[in-house]
């Protein structure tokens, strides 16, 4: 099929990759066809949309319009990204967009030029005019073609979709991008229900666009309700998410966030052990060994493989040991598991469940359960002689492991080093001994669950899975 063809082709099949490139700035869509076609070169079907990505930046460039058979088959984002657009001739800006297109894929800058140029017509002005006009109307009319539907996925449909892998690597982008003033994250709304032993939690946030990803923005509504397990035989922590379109305002899809949630937390502690914990650590210690124990370990090992020893502790010997048997580690005492080089504390009290007399020198301890005022799992005298790292200020000296050391007096704002996307940019940097103590104070980030939602919505859009469902009206 030549290129032209496939253009065509691929226009009809995938408005959504055009509705996608619409967002993008010139140096995203460069990023993504170079994305897609070093993917093509391993197998599948992103040839086509890496053309079609090279096709777009064309226009974007200020190239000629397309031709009317391809026209024919565009979907109202192409048609209208160009409408009108009729150049005299191939300027220069066109011949430089050529000429990076052709560096892209490595292809003669003549075999670019005939796959992406029409043939020219001449037209005088006034024919120009009207014509340019009535492709304004065809652009118009299309437009309520366009693929409104909301794409729905299920836990069941999460958990086929999820890659730790990926997962790990979109929430050290998200701690980045949060870093570098990429995204927006308004502060967490909390609505606090005492009588029923619990609370819900709103988190709004968008990140921009970079490096092939498109921008994303969407919200979770999640709660915690630590009882839920003994009270009414359900998780303890469930959500929901929107991911919504920062260009249309269209919601993209809407997922069951409670997998989301437990996965994006155990890749933010991951990250952290990866840039805080010392290098050779040879043995990780769970105190808390529920369900987000398993995905703490599972990320863990997407950058440790197998090399860390596992020991599990819980207040619930069954939970310790279900945990162990599973994921091949032994039980034992909470003060051995606070022993070990890296410690993972993800327990829902408000009750210290570490003492410092437990944790030895070097060692990093990632403080996973205090995510509400008045909560805490670490001894502070821990806090006062580590090094803290901390995701966000405001929300970690609200509800984060320092928020009640704050409150009593027994540790100072100015004792945070950093937040964890400052280490990773490299903006500050942890003068670090083998005997110094590094804790990760983890409240949870609203751009961590955009980020991962992101990758698993293109992932399911791609595998068409899930069900559409027209929610709103158009």
């Amino acid at each position: 099929m030549a290129p032209r063809a496939q253009l065509r082709d691929l226009a009809s099949r995938f408005p959504g990759a055009l509705r996608e490139l619409e967002t993008m700035a010139e140096a995203e869509i460069r990023a993504r066809a170079a994305a897609l076609r070093t993917a093509a070169e391993r197998g599948g079907r992103e040839p086509w949309m890496a053309w079609l990505a090279a096709y777009h930046l064309l226009l974007r460039l200020g190239g000629d319009g397309t031709s009317d058979d391809l026209a024919a088959g565009a979907p109202s984002a192409l048609l209208a990204a160009r409408a009108g657009v009729h150049a005299p001739g191939v300027g220069r800006r066109t011949e430089e967009a050529i000429r990076a297109i052709a560096a892209v894929f490595e292809a003669p800058r003549d075999d670019v030029a005939r796959a992406l140029l029409p043939r020219r017509r001449h037209r005088d002005p006034a024919t120009r005019s009207t014509n340019a006009s009535a492709e304004g109307k065809l652009a118009a009319r299309m437009t309520s073609d366009r693929d409104t539907r909301t794409r729905i996925l299920s836990a069941s449909d999460v958990r086929s979709l999820l890659s730790m892998e990926k997962a790990v690597a979109a929430v050290e982008r998200a701690f980045a991008d949060h870093a570098r003033g990429l995204a927006q994250m308004p502060a967490k709304v909390y609505l606090s229900l005492e009588q029923h032993a619990g609370d819900f939690r709103a988190m709004p946030s968008y990140v921009e666009g970079h490096d092939g990803a498109p921008p994303a923005a969407g919200v979770k509504w999640v709660n915690s309700h630590p009882d839920n397990p003994k009270r009414h035989g359900l998780p303890s922590v469930m959500g929901v998410y929107i991911l919504s379109d920062p260009a249309t305002a269209l919601p993209l899809a809407v997922l069951d966030a409670t997998v989301l949630t437990a996965a994006r937390t155990g890749a933010a502690a991951a990250v952290a052990s990866k840039h805080l914990a010392k290098p050779g650590a040879r043995t990780i210690g769970f105190i808390g060994s529920g369900v987000q124990a398993r995905y703490m370990l599972d990320a863990h090992r997407v950058i440790y493989g197998d090399a860390l020893e596992v020991l599990a502790a819980d207040i619930d010997p069954r939970a310790a040991e279900s945990f162990a048997s599973a994921w091949g580690g032994r039980v034992v005492s909470a003060e051995e598991a606070a022993g070990c080089d890296i410690v993972c504390a993800s327990t829902p009290g408000r009750t210290r469940a570490v003492e410092r007399a437990w944790v030895r020198p070097g060692t990093h301890i990632n403080a996973m359960g205090a995510d509400a005022p008045g909560k805490q799992e670490l001894d502070a005298a821990i806090l006062q002689q580590a090094i803290i790292v901390i995701d966000e200020h405001h929300q970690a000296t609200h509800s984060g492991e320092i928020n009640v050391p704050l409150s009593t007096g027994a540790l100072r704002e100015d004792q945070v080093f950093a937040t964890l996307g400052e280490i990773i940019i490299g903006t500050k940097k942890p003068a670090r001994s083998a005997q110094a103590i590094t804790v990760f104070d983890s409240t949870g980030l609203a751009v961590q669950d955009v980020a991962l939602a992101r990758v698993l919505f293109e992932d399911a859009a791609s595998r068409d899975l899930g069900t559409l469902v027209q929610l709103v009206s158009s």
